[in-house]
């Protein structure tokens, strides 16, 4: 019985470990309990370089990511929490030239200004420009660009506005 007393206290242990520890991810999003809802308004261009496609690609992203890491409900107006903005920049800037004197590498920039309006806890609201760039191949079309670093931008905007909103880091 004495060479079982360790084995038995490791397994009581081990018990006591996972049962009373919670495991935290840094995705986690803290919500109130009393915000039910979210309501994301479409998101106009304003930027210099009109792409048709970035307003609406950005606002779907937007919606997806509050419906996969929240438990909030969607809804077009007066959620608890409602999501403005605006596109104010997309632009291509060279950033890598080569000795032959063409360039090698852009960088794609993407600014979006966002009006975060919480009706619950007020003090959480806030108005704020993001920014976010890629760097890629210069010989990759216009195209490639808007259907393929554009949206790596969207996803990177998107993910640093739900952190503001919701992860108390």
């Amino acid at each position: 019985m004495p060479k079982k007393l360790p084995l038995y206290f490791s397994i009581i242990l081990s018990i006591h470990f996972f049962c009373g520890c919670k495991i935290y991810k840094f995705t986690d999003a803290s919500v109130n309990p009393n915000i039910k809802s979210v309501s994301i308004h479409n998101i106009s261009n304003m930027a210099a370089i009109q792409i048709p496609s970035i307003a609406p690609l950005f606002v779907e992203k937007l919606q997806d990511k509050f419906l996969k890491e929240t438990n909030l409900r969607m809804i077009q107006e007066g959620g608890d929490i409602e999501i403005n903005g605006v596109i104010v920049d997309y632009f291509i800037d060279p950033v890598a030239i080569t000795n032959t004197e063409t360039v090698a590498q852009n960088r794609l920039t993407i600014s979006v200004k966002i009006d975060f309006k919480n009706k619950i806890e007020p003090n959480k609201n806030f108005s704020t420009t993001f920014r976010e760039l890629e760097v890629y191949n210069a010989n990759l079309s216009s195209n490639d660009v808007d259907n393929n670093i554009a949206p790596l931008i969207l996803d990177k905007l998107v993910q640093t506005i739900f952190n503001k909103a919701f992860i108390n880091w």
